[in-house]
């Protein structure tokens, strides 16, 4: 299916794809916002730039084994979506992929899942939980950004590095482990996690950067290693 295809039909309610179907195109079904679900065959391995955006009315995804990259805002403002699965071939997520999902409660992301882009999750309120897969070592900018019922984030053991503001705005998260082997708190990483209590650093880092606790109002104790060796401006400030 080529690009933009069916992109605005806005009377468009639903989509029964062949089961040989291997291209789904950038922006082919962007705007759709009368689409309630779609299942994608075994055939399609890339999801690509904005094939679902804006389809306000997606409620239900159903992806299959063989898929390998769901695209830059692939699923941007798919503001009715609750749930999704991703299948354990996937490898990538785009910037932006579940980005503006509100009603987004739930997402089980693949075991061999590599990247996730800046902002993939951006404004997802409604999630509560998530668990970084293992073969994650890198996180880039605000991907949980202004996610407000994030309560419980579990981060793999080999995440060396992380973007900024990953965290910043999630309201409702009180606590958090930092793996080991993350030597350095970017900027703003938990900035306005309000409800943010506890924090251990592991002693293997070495920096806090700007604004990394700036308004943490509940935090309580925090555990900062000997090895940390600069705390950057305003890291702490308006907190506990």
């Amino acid at each position: 299916i080529g690009e933009s295809a069916f992109s605005g039909c806005v009377k468009l309610s639903s989509v029964e794809f062949p089961q040989n179907l291997v291209e789904l195109g950038g922006n082919c079904f962007s705007g759709c916002t009368s689409l309630k679900s779609v299942s994608i065959p075994h055939g399609v391995k890339n999801i690509w730039t904005d094939t679902f955006a804006g389809c306000s009315s997606l409620e239900t995804v159903t992806f299959s084994e063989g898929l390998e990259l769901i695209g830059n805002n692939a699923f941007l403002c798919c503001s009715a979506l609750k749930s999704a699965s991703i299948p354990s071939t996937v490898k990538e997520l785009g910037y932006n992929a579940f980005s503006q999902c509100t009603a987004l409660m739930t997402i089980t992301l693949s075991e061999s899942l590599e990247k996730i882009g800046f902002n993939a999750f951006l404004q997802c309120h409604a999630l509560k939980e998530i668990i970084i897969p293992e073969n994650v070592t890198e996180m880039e900018d605000g991907i949980f950004n202004s996610c407000s019922s994030l309560e419980s984030v579990t981060l793999p053991d080999g995440l060396a590095k992380m973007g900024k503001y990953v965290f910043v705005a999630c309201n409702n998260l009180k606590d958090i482990n930092i793996p080991s082997a993350l030597k350095e708190l970017p900027e703003g990483t938990f900035h306005d996690c309000c409800a943010l209590e506890d924090v251990v650093i592991p002693a293997s880092s070495t920096a806090i950067g700007i604004n990394t606790f700036h308004n943490c109002q509940s935090l309580k104790n925090v555990t900062i290693p000997a090895g940390v060796t600069k705390i950057g401006a305003s890291a702490f400030e308006w907190s506990g």
